[in-house]
Formats: C-alpha cells, sequence, structure tokens
C-alpha cells in the first residue's frame, strides 16, 4: 500500500516537474517577447524622446528585465528542487521493488522447506513402515518357527506313546 502511495507521489512530483518545464518554457518565450518588445518600444521611444527621456526609458527596461530575470531564475531553483524530489521517490520505488523481490524469495524458499519437511515426513513413515514389516516378518518366523517345534514335539511324543502301546517293534519294522 505504502509502495503504491510512494509510485503515485513520484508519478505526481514527475508532472509538476513536466508542467514546471513547460512553464519556465513559457516564460522564457514570454520574457523573449517582452524583451523584444520593450527593446522595439524602447527604440521607438528613444528615437522620438529626448536624450534624458531615452535614458529614463532605457533604465526602466533594464530594472523590468532584472526583475523578470530575477522571477525566473527562482522558478528554476524550484523545479530543480521538484527534479530531485522526483529522483528521491524513484530510488525508494526501486529500494521498494528490490525488498519486494526479497520478500517474494524468502516465501519461495519457505515453501521449498516445507515442501522438504512435507517429503521428509513421508520418508521417516515410510522407514517406520518397513521397520513395522521387518518386525511383523520376524514375528511370523518365529511363529512359524515355535509351530515348527511344537508340531515336533508332538511327533515326538506321538512316537513314544506308540512305542509304549506297541513296543518298539513295531517302529524297527
Amino acid at each position: 500500500m505504502r509502495s503504491q502511495q510512494r509510485i503515485t507521489d513520484v508519478i505526481d512530483l514527475k508532472r509538476v516537474v513536466v508542467k514546471r518545464d513547460r512553464e519556465v518554457t513559457e516564460l522564457k518565450a514570454k520574457i523573449s517577447e517582452m524583451e523584444i518588445a520593450m527593446l522595439k518600444k524602447e527604440i521607438a521611444e528613444v528615437s522620438s524622446c529626448l536624450l534624458s527621456d531615452a535614458k529614463i526609458t532605457t533604465l526602466e527596461v533594464i530594472l523590468k528585465s532584472n526583475v523578470a530575470q530575477t522571477k525566473f531564475e527562482a522558478f528554476q531553483s524550484e523545479v530543480k528542487v521538484l527534479q530531485t524530489e522526483a529522483k528521491a521517490k524513484e530510488i525508494e520505488i526501486n529500494s521498494l521493488k528490490e525488498s519486494a523481490a526479497l520478500k517474494s524469495n524468502v516465501k519461495v524458499l519457505q515453501t521449498e522447506v516445507k515442501a522438504k519437511g512435507i517429503e521428509i515426513n513421508a520418508l521417516k513413515e515410510s522407514a517406520a513402515l518397513k521397520s513395522n514389516v521387518k518386525a511383523a516378518q520376524s514375528e511370523i518366523k518365529a511363529f512359524k518357527s515355535d509351530h515348527q517345534v511344537e508340531n515336533e514335539k508332538r511327533r515326538a511324543g506321538s512316537n513314544e506313546e506308540h512305542t509304549m502301546r506297541f513296543g518298539p517293534a513295531i517302529f524297527s519294522l
């Protein structure tokens, strides 16, 4: 929001500078026209008046010209100040743009870090599942081993039972 306001301020300052430049150009043209008109007028007056009248008129023209020149110089100084302010605003805008770009890069990096975190969690879950599978396989092997031992005991017990009932001769055949 602030950067948009600053951009607007810079644009407004540039408009003012352009407007002031036009006014300076117009003032220069008016001053030139005034000087030409005054000079023509003075020439006409000098030629028609006495020498003393001509001197007075010349002094008036010089005074008027000096006043106009002073006003013009003051206006030029104001234009330079506005141009400097516009450049400062432009630099500030560029700085804000760079700051926005850096913030955008930080957000991208944060997103990448989150994605890597999710990936790591998925790998951890996968490792946990593999561990659970291995544990289950070990339990199955232990169960099979226990079951096999029980079967062998039953077979051995049943052989002994038969031997006791029927004697060793049956099994030795």
